[in-house]
């Protein structure tokens, strides 16, 4: 077990996306019900154990790991298994490495780090491998858990690889598709998720996956979850980010004090994003009850950078290309804070005070934020790539596909980029 091997959990789809090297994404629609989006999907009947009992707290957990790193799966599943107990309902579906690999697990009480005990199904009899980047397969897991074992307190991690406000998820083996799914757009998750949940709200949503502390992904959820935990940047395919960090979640979980942001907030302060032994570069614990404030301002902060933009364009653009760069770039975000800060140099009062009102909506999303990366990241990042490259991103599917997000949508964000773009 390499558990301290040094992988960032994030993959080569996303580095070549602005090279024009990805697959374009399929824009078909989310199913009503849990159906075909782009393979059949039966309703599960998986062979577990029903409940046994009312508990205060269901935990699930989507692991989608269909690749080289689908040991580390068997490290998140062994770390469950030592914290599982009494008050919480722990499930999980995997995708793990090759054929015949999608399993749903009833996780039970076992400390033998060697092996995984709990018991564990094929999503049905016939369903033995289906595509984890399928929105139609979050919809129906999300679905089973948190109507099969229901509970007051509801808590999810998204163990996948993440590509920011592009998206999350990729899986090498997908059967039946002539095309495979690169990846699901932050439209898509969302969507997903909200089908599965059916009207009930997580508490806590925890993101394994790199790159998913950005404001269109957090705006997205904010029907769907009270909290956040996610990174602005890579999280490390580590020991203390896979076993350790989910350990302790869950044993929070099990607690008597289930407040949401006093866990979020814990759990950020936990991740220790200032050590160089952690894995994480950054983390977040954000309020996701207080995104519309953030829409509110980035959008007033767009129109008044697009109103600008005649007479102050050469200020504009060094205040956008001061804003340095997270270690993982490739998709191309920078942090909001950071760049509220460059405004500040624009001489037009407008541009600048909107600005400061953003910054003060940042305040009071975040509960807690640590990094190691100083100036870089504040909390949540934005979608702001390179210039050199935004002319040649923006008529790219990939990019095409997230102007279908709630905040792409709700914000003049989109018209600022491709203005910069211009």
């Amino acid at each position: 077990m390499t558990g301290l091997r040094q992988i960032g959990i994030a993959t080569t789809l996303f580095v070549t996306v602005i090279a024009g090297c990805a697959t374009p994404i399929g824009q078909a629609g989310l199913a009503p019900t849990i159906s075909a989006m782009s393979q059949p999907i039966q309703r599960l009947s998986p062979d577990l154990a029903p409940p046994d009992g009312k508990r205060p707290v269901t935990m699930f957990s989507y692991i989608a790991m269909d690749d080289g790193l689908s040991s580390f799966a068997e490290l998140y599943l062994n770390a469950l298994e030592s914290t599982a107990n009494a008050r919480v309902n722990t499930l999980a579906f995997a995708d793990l490495q090759g054929g015949d690999s999608s399993f749903l697990f009833k996780i039970q009480p076992d400390r033998d780090g060697r092996k995984i005990s709990s018991q564990r199904s094929f999503l049905s009899p016939t369903q033995k491998e289906v595509a984890a980047n399928d929105p139609a397969v979050v919809a129906a897991t999300v679905n089973w858990a948190f109507s099969t074992y229901e509970s007051p307190f509801r808590a999810m991690t998204m163990f996948a690889h993440g590509g920011g406000y592009l998206g999350l998820g990729t899986d090498e083996t997908q059967p039946g598709k002539k095309d495979p799914k690169q990846i699901m757009s932050v439209a898509e998750f969302g969507n997903a998720l909200r089908t599965g949940l059916k009207g009930r709200k997580l508490h806590v949503m925890n993101m394994l996956s790199c790159l998913m502390g950005n404001v269109e992904y957090a705006y997205e959820l904010k029907d769907v979850s009270e909290v956040l935990i996610a990174s602005e940047d890579s999280i490390m395919a580590t020991d203390d980010t896979t076993a350790n960090f989910t350990a302790e979640f869950q044993r929070q979980l099990g607690g008597t004090d289930l407040d949401a942001r006093a866990i979020g907030k814990r759990m950020a302060i936990y991740g220790n994003a200032k050590s160089d032994k952690s894995g994480y570069l950054t983390i977040s614990a954000i309020d996701l009850t207080k995104m519309d404030e953030i829409r509110r301002t980035v959008n007033v902060l767009s129109n008044s950078l697009l109103r600008a933009m005649p007479t102050r364009k050469a200020e504009i653009v060094k205040a956008y290309d001061a804003v340095p760069k997270l270690q993982l770039d490739e998709m191309g975000q920078r942090d909001l804070w950071n760049f509220c800060n460059q405004v500040q140099s624009v001489s037009d009062p407008a541009v600048r005070n909107a600005g400061l009102d953003v910054k003060t909506s940042l305040r009071q999303v975040l509960l807690h934020t640590r990094d190691k990366e100083g100036a870089a990241a504040n909390g949540l990042s934005i979608c702001m790539p390179p210039r050199a490259a935004l002319a040649q991103l923006t008529k790219h599917p990939l990019y095409a596909a997230t102007l279908q997000s709630k905040f792409a949508k709700a914000t003049a964000w989109g018209d600022f980029i491709g203005a910069m773009a211009k």
